[in-house]
């Protein structure tokens, strides 16, 4: 079981735009250790994974005539590969440097996705209402994220429980982990959101409940943070 997250659209058609400027949906990247067993399923019941392990996906959140969908748009470049059927037939994908996403393209249309193979995501339905809170669930703690923000290694963090809307953005709740280590909190995929510098965070700042700000000394460090929803104390 899953959850279903709802986007704004990102009002940018070619997928490798979209991306500089941070308005997609996720990436799904198998090269970097993000996501080691890709599936993705489309709203026709087709499902593809990677061909390799060298594997990046950009989903675009994208709305035209009132038709809204999140794309799939792999990368294949370098040492990445295309995507596949799970009947072995390659995926003819357009350029994501100068096609746009639409509802006529060949782009795919997606219903789910995981990083842990098709089993769990197949014929998957969607049901009940998202939940919209503004104050912490019990044993939760939350975390403010602008739109465009991306959270690395998927596999290594946990699903928020609720969200909050905010001015141009989203605040989300995890349900606090169990383990107050980060180490072990990550190598139990219990904590709640990643940022790397690794082409997924172009301009990290972070603000404090205190109203500090913290960013990087230089814009071209190399930074890689995790957060980690816990509780302490009596409430």
């Amino acid at each position: 079981m899953g959850k279903k997250f709802f986007y704004q659209p990102s009002g940018i058609a070619i997928p490798t735009t979209a991306y500089d400027n941070n308005t997609l949906a996720y990436v799904l990247d198998g090269y970097y250790h993000q996501c080691n067993d890709i599936c993705i399923c489309s709203i026709e019941g087709i499902c593809y994974t990677q061909t390799s392990y060298y594997a990046l996906v950009n989903l675009v959140p994208f709305c035209e005539h009132g038709q809204c969908h999140v794309y799939a748009a792999p990368i294949v470049k370098g040492l990445y590969t295309p995507l596949k059927t799970e009947h072995n037939t390659i995926y003819q994908q357009p350029n994501p440097d100068n096609i746009s996403v639409g509802i006529n393209s060949k782009y795919i249309k997606v219903e789910a996705i995981s990083c842990f193979g098709c089993k769990n995501i197949r014929n998957v339905k969607c049901f009940g209402q998202a939940e919209q809170v503004c104050t912490p669930p019990e044993n939760s703690a939350g975390l403010i994220v602008t739109a465009g923000t991306i959270s690395a290694r998927i596999d290594k963090i946990s699903l928020p429980i609720a969200t909050c809307q905010t001015t141009d953005s989203l605040k989300y709740f995890w349900n606090a982990s169990q383990y107050g280590v980060p180490v072990t909190a990550y190598n139990t995929s219990s904590a709640a959101f990643i940022i790397d510098s690794n082409g997924y965070c172009p301009d990290l700042c972070i603000r404090g409940e205190d109203g500090k700000f913290y960013e990087p000394l230089n814009d071209d460090d190399d930074f890689y943070m995790e957060f980690l929803s816990f509780c302490d104390g009596e409430f």
